[in-house]
């Protein structure tokens, strides 16, 4: 069976709100009509008056002899008393009689005037309340947020300005070897292929006689010796080309798509969080509207939830930490990637060079001063010189990044790393705007398969239904849906758990309506919802 009225079903009508079915008891109680089930607890009623055994009667005693039947005196017509009443309306007696009941009825009508009205000043003192709290935690999330970008703003700035410079150099580095390779190749093949013999430069083809022969033996051997040359110099250009340029070339392509993957992401995100930021204003408007509105006590066209849109609006603002977050670990990412990268590939131009001049000086037998120089050279602390933590930051940054992670030591780049990525925000722990939140299970239609839900009364009598597992305060979000709790019934059984909630809503026609079932785990639970749901606060 399913109760009705005050014991669990609340009638669909325009006109009632949250509460009316205890308000009329409230009511009744005000006119001093307690009824059975609403007798205060321990209250009982007057009980009738029995007449004490052998109690004299509170009469005289007559003689029956000397009572008889007397017609009763009919006034005269003439009678100023008569014409009095004759003249006197006869409605007046009940005018009077309900004007009096009005104007007892006006105490309680005022004390029920004054109740709604203190329940109005404390949901619009909760809103203050909450608002202040809101608007401080968005001020510091905005400041952190904003420092935060103008730092990995800065790095990832500074540290593409350097990789470009640091490409050029490897580039022109580069084109040399490569030209040096294809003009050598082309000299040995001139050499080895197309040079003219001198040999046969005073031979006699008529008589098949050489002439000046000490000489042409020279010219012989100079043939010979253009011949060696240019199988060393095609020699030097294999090895320059397999041994220098290709390594370098492939650690040099490597770094630079290692480098170009991370500031395409940084590009990516960047974007997205201008998106956020646009969203964020559209909710932050949103939000500031129905707050207005809740506040200044306006009647809006559409009911709104302020609990819902200010959820909103933090989901947003955590929303843009969490992309901060991930521009920041990409930032640090690109730091550390071109730190090694670089490192990489000069090491692999400095062994290329020493090994150029060695086989030069081996094929050549010129030696070049350049190979000492190059042996002194350490990649790695050079490197760090150009993108460590002072040629890449200020002392500012640094004092405030120190601050933030809390080392009383000078931050190293695993602090920065750390601050980038994991930057702290204060939670939002105010619930002003929350009046109770249940975990249940929700029906979701298919084949009775109840699912994990939460549950949440607000102070704008809505009810905020969310879907996932994850707890509502600890991961602010909008809810999935709500259900405006002043146009609602609930429907449920003694013996079940089960609460099936019905929102209707007007149409031009015919109204509409929407039924939620919802399972509770434990009936204290079930009971103390059908309470606050029917009652303010």
């Amino acid at each position: 069976f399913f109760f009705q009225a005050e014991d669990g079903i609340r009638d669909a009508q325009e006109s009632r709100g949250l509460g009316d079915v205890y308000k009329r008891q409230y009511q009744r109680r005000v006119h001093g009509e307690h009824t059975t089930e609403e007798r205060p607890q321990g209250e009982q009623p007057a009980p009738i008056a029995e007449p004490a055994p052998n109690a004299a009667p509170n009469v005289q005693e007559v003689p029956q002899q000397a009572v008889q039947e007397q017609p009763a005196a009919q006034p005269h017509p003439e009678d100023p008393k008569v014409q009095e009443e004759e003249k006197k309306d006869p409605d007046e007696d009940l005018v009077s009689e309900e004007t009096k009941q009005g104007d007892e009825q006006k105490p309680a009508e005022q004390d029920l005037s004054l109740a709604a009205q203190a329940i109005r000043d404390a949901i619009v003192e909760r809103k203050k309340m909450s608002d202040n709290y809101f608007r401080e935690w968005d001020k510091k999330v905005v400041e952190l947020l904003s420092v935060h970008y103008q730092i990995f703003e800065k790095v990832s700035s500074r540290i593409e300005v350097h990789w470009e410079q640091t490409n050029e150099g490897v580039d022109r580095v580069l084109k040399f070897l490569r030209d040096k390779v294809a003009h050598d190749t082309v000299y040995a093949k001139y050499l080895t292929e197309s040079v003219p013999l001198l040999s046969k430069a005073f031979y006699d083809t008529d008589n098949k006689v050489t002439l000046y022969e000490t000489f042409s033996k020279g010219l012989r051997e100079s043939d010979e010796y253009h011949n060696k040359l240019g199988k060393a110099i095609a020699g030097f250009a294999t090895f320059v080309e397999t041994g220098v340029v290709k390594e370098v070339t492939g650690v040099t392509e490597t770094a630079k798509a290692r480098v170009k993957t991370l500031m395409d992401r940084i590009s990516y995100w960047k974007a997205e969080t201008l998106k956020i930021k646009s969203q964020n204003e559209r909710v932050s408007h949103k939000y500031n509207k129905v707050y207005q509105i809740g506040v200044q006590g306006v009647k809006p066209k559409k009911r709104e939830d302020l609990l819902n849109w200010l959820l909103e609006a933090i989901r947003q603002n955590v929303l843009l930490v969490s992309i901060h977050r991930l521009i920041g670990k990409e930032t640090a990412a690109l730091w550390s990637t071109v730190i090694e990268v670089e490192t990489q590939r000069m090491e692999a131009l400095r062994k290329g060079f020493i090994s150029y001049f060695k086989k030069y000086k081996e094929i050549f037998g010129t030696d070049c001063l350049a190979v000492p120089l190059l042996e002194t050279f350490v990649p790695q602390t050079d490197v760090e010189k150009y993108l460590g933590l002072t040629a890449i930051l200020e002392e500012t940054e640094l004092e405030y990044i120190k601050k933030m992670t809390s080392n009383p030591e000078p931050p190293t780049l695993k602090d920065v790393s750390v601050f980038l990525e994991n930057f702290e925000v204060e939670p939002f722990n105010e619930q002003h705007l929350l009046r109770r939140v249940f975990h249940v299970q929700r029906d979701h239609g298919i084949l009775k398969s109840f699912r994990d839900c939460w549950l949440v009364l607000t102070v704008d009598e809505f009810l905020l239904i969310f879907d996932e597992a994850k707890d509502p305060r600890l991961e602010p979000r909008k809810s999935d849906s709500q259900v405006d709790l002043t146009r609602t019934t609930a429907q449920f059984r003694a013996d079940s758990l089960v609460v099936t909630i019905i929102e209707t809503t007007p149409g031009l026609i015919i109204d509409g309506s929407r039924r939620i079932p919802v399972k509770f785990p434990r009936k204290d639970e079930m009971d103390e919802f059908l309470y606050l749901s029917l009652i303010h606060i």
